[in-house]
This record gives C-alpha cells, sequence and structure tokens, in this order.
C-alpha cells in the first residue's frame, strides 16, 4: 500500500486482513486506532454482486469516523473501508 507518497510492502499476521494491515501501518506510522464496528454485506443479490464493506473507527484522540468501502471482492473492499476510515480521520 501506499501512504502520503510512501509505498509500503509489509508481511504481518492478525486474526484477519483488517487487523494484519492495522498492525502493518503501525509499524511504518505514528498511529494509535481502534476499531469500533465492522461491517459487510453484499451489493445485490446476484452471485456476481459486488461487496460494500463499513468501518468505524476512533483515533488515540477520541474522533470517532466511518469509512467505506467498495469493490467486487469483499476482502479488498474491507481494506478499501478501513483506509477510507483513517484518511477521513487524518491519522
Amino acid at each position: 500500500f501506499t501512504i502520503n507518497g510512501k509505498e509500503i510492502i509489509e508481511i504481518n499476521k492478525g486474526n484477519g486482513p483488517i487487523d494484519a494491515i492495522k498492525g502493518a501501518i503501525a509499524k511504518h506510522f505514528d498511529t494509535n486506532f481502534t476499531i469500533l464496528s465492522f461491517h459487510e454485506h453484499s451489493s445485490e443479490t446476484k452471485s456476481s454482486a459486488g461487496a460494500i464493506a463499513y468501518i468505524h473507527l476512533e483515533s488515540k484522540n477520541g474522533n470517532k469516523n466511518f469509512g467505506v468501502g467498495v469493490d467486487t471482492y469483499i476482502t479488498v473492499a474491507s481494506i478499501k473501508a478501513l483506509f477510507s476510515a483513517i484518511k477521513v480521520s487524518n491519522l
């Protein structure tokens, strides 16, 4: 991933993709946030439907923000939602 023009290549473990990426971000940037909630669902009822993910996070200064991600793959939508929430939070 790329943040502020800095490309990060990282292998990390977590209890899922969001937790692994959160840990990877923490290794490279002084960010501290808590994921308050995470929800995902399909955008349609067809088998070819896309995915939508929502993440609610709280930054270390107490600001709470949401991020939304949309993609054809639920994992990618989830990652997009995380980065969306981080961007909105100005972390």
